[in-house]
């Protein structure tokens, strides 16, 4: 199976890592925006006569700490939102088998040895699976199953 095969199958799926990472780059910035205000922290009355610009800088980083808190919970829904409906299709899988090897992989993250495990199967018998999925997903998409579809690869 090559990487070619069911490309809308791929993209619909990757939705979700890609919904994934960015909440994670969010929250890194996020981190590194309160270390940065934390090493900038000056109270107002400690501020020494033409320091203002401590202060100034100390109140654009919190302006850019609010607004990355609300385009993180925007990120962390649309994440949730893409992760429920990717979860909604892979469940009109045929096979509960499938469905888990889908799960396992797409949703949960996991990699491939880990997938095999916690299916109590080989890791040949584990692509299968994966391959009959992908092959029914990408045929549920083109049929338009989907109300999202795939997402621009933005």
């Amino acid at each position: 199976m090559s990487e070619m095969e069911y490309p809308a199958a791929r993209e619909y799926l990757n939705q979700v890592r890609r919904a994934k990472r960015r909440v994670e780059r969010l929250r890194w910035r996020m981190a590194n925006l309160r270390m940065l205000l934390t090493d900038t922290a000056v109270h107002p009355a400690v501020i020494p006569h033409g320091r203002s610009g401590d202060m100034q800088k100390h109140e654009t980083i919190q302006a850019e700490i609010d607004e990355l808190e609300r385009e993180i919970a925007a990120a962390e829904d649309e994440e949730r939102e893409i992760r429920e409906e990717v979860g909604i299709t892979i469940c009109r899988l045929e096979d509960p088998m499938v469905q888990r090897v889908m799960i396992l992989r797409y949703l949960d993250g996991e990699c491939w040895k880990d997938v095999a495990q916690k299916t109590n199967y080989g890791l040949s018998q584990t692509f299968r699976f994966n391959e009959i999925g992908l092959s029914e997903l990408e045929k549920l998409l083109v049929k338009g199953y989907s109300k999202k579809m795939v997402v621009d690869g933005s």
